[in-house]
């Protein structure tokens, strides 16, 4: 954890969202202030036997590199918590724009 505070700024990080698995936050990158990402925290004790899903998603994300999908980073890793360091795309909600667009 002490890399990951190193390198973002979580004096200014915004909650972005909540799930049963955790939460989601903006911050900024600590030596390049342009640079925004959202990091996905996610608590290991309510995981539990989904612990395998997330390495898997990890995996998958890794390996994904399209303009239409937004991009992996890097991950940390503590006692308590997996951060998962994502690209920050503003916006609204894609099932807000799913939403919109039906009629």
């Amino acid at each position: 954890m002490r890399e990951l505070k190193h390198n973002y700024c979580f004096e200014d990080a915004k909650v972005l969202g909540t799930g049963a698995f955790g939460t989601v936050v903006t911050t900024t990158n600590r030596f390049d202030q342009s640079i925004r990402v959202a990091i996905k925290i996610l608590d290991k004790a309510k995981l539990k036997d989904n612990l395998d899903n997330i390495i898997a998603e990890i995996a998958t994300l890794n390996t994904l590199d399209h303009p239409n999908i937004v991009k992996y980073y890097e991950t940390y890793n503590d006692a308590k918590f997996i951060y998962l360091v994502m690209e920050y795309v503003t916006g609204m909600p894609m099932y807000d724009k799913i939403c919109s667009q039906e009629s």
